[in-house]
């Protein structure tokens, strides 16, 4: 009999294992989509700041072109242009293709989390994971209507700039620069309206991510190491203001154009008076006499006056000396009389 029991159970044991391993494996699968779901979200994220980022360099080629003062070749500045529009184009498609899987992703997330709510026995935990589900649902649609609206805006602007490089293609010189010059207000709407959308998909992917994040998949943003400094290359210099660019870049744009210095060196100082900037030992200037002294003070035979004034002969001292016989002007003296003879007979 025990022989019989044990060769039973030794029959049912795998039965056992293998239901219980298809429970393990439908528990687990639920956060499996979870998961999934989330590495979704951030390849939209992703996408949508490269896409940013690609419409923006072709918004600035085109900047460039119709720039005042272009002066580089047009034939390599046109290549750049339709260059920097195929690559604006190829990361919408990629955007595009992103949206989808993320889409049935959330789909089966959600319908499953919808069935699973009659098996709860606790009232008080299915209403309040239904009240979760409600929530995550929310945050994922402004995900996929603001990735969908973001996808109309960037193809409806990779399209006007595709406009611009067709006019361009045929005739690029001064008349056909300044006709693309007056779509430019328009065109710079369009990218401020696009930088939004984009931003604003951003923005639901990073609020969608940081709620619904598997506990400790979530990075620290304090904890993350900072990017090193100086390894970016130097971006060129922008031509127009563009809204799809980083905040402030169109403040350091004006303040460029305005001549404004933004640099951060630490101001100059007057040197004091008297300081030697050199540093080398210096003779002591001479004691100059006051102004006064020097007007009151007595000619001496051999004293100069102040360096200041042209030098003149100096008078010497004593009875005045005839002057020579050579002066025309001189009058004729009387000769001396001698002591105590008379006068003149």
């Amino acid at each position: 009999m025990r022989r019989h029991l044990l060769a039973g159970f030794a029959a049912v044991l795998p039965l056992l294992l293998g239901l219980s391993s298809c429970a393990s494996n439908e528990n687990s699968e639920g956060l499996t989509k979870v998961d999934d779901l989330l590495t979704r979200v951030e390849q939209v994220q992703i996408e949508s700041l490269v896409a940013r980022e690609k419409a923006s360099a072709a918004f600035d080629a085109l900047g460039a072109i119709v720039a005042p003062d272009f002066q580089g070749d047009p034939m390599l500045a046109y290549g750049d242009l339709v260059k920097s529009i195929d690559d604006s184009k190829a990361q919408a498609k990629k955007l595009e293709m992103s949206v989808e899987p993320m889409k049935r992703t959330a789909d089966g997330v959600f319908q499953s989390w919808t069935k699973d709510l009659e098996k709860f026995g606790n009232t008080n935990l299915r209403q309040q994971s239904q009240s979760r589900l409600a929530e995550t649902r929310s945050r994922y649609s402004a995900v996929h209507d603001s990735a969908v609206a973001a996808l109309v805006s960037i193809n409806a602007f990779n399209s006007d700039l595709s406009d611009q490089a067709l006019f361009l293609e045929h005739d690029f010189n001064v008349t056909a620069v300044t006709v693309i010059a007056a779509e430019i207000p328009a065109l710079t709407s369009q990218a401020r309206d696009l930088g939004r959308r984009l931003n604003a998909c951003v923005s639901a992917s990073k609020d969608y991510i940081a709620c619904s994040a598997l506990r400790g998949q979530l990075e620290d943003p304090e904890a993350a190491p900072a990017a090193p400094a100086n390894k970016a290359a130097a971006a060129p210099p922008r031509r127009l203001p563009n809204p799809m660019a980083e905040p402030g870049a169109e403040a350091e744009l004006a303040e460029a154009e305005s001549g404004a210095s933004t640099t951060t060196a630490p101001a100059r100082r007057r040197p004091r008076t008297g300081a030697n900037p050199t540093g080398t030992p210096e003779a002591a200037p001479p004691a100059q006499p006051a102004p006064e002294a020097v007007a009151t003070q007595p000619l001496t035979q051999g004293a100069t006056q102040p360096t200041s004034q042209p030098a003149k002969p100096l008078p010497v001292l004593g009875p005045p000396q005839p002057k020579p016989e050579t002066d025309l002007n001189a009058q004729p003296k009387p000769a001396p009389v001698a002591p105590g003879g008379g006068g003149e007979r």
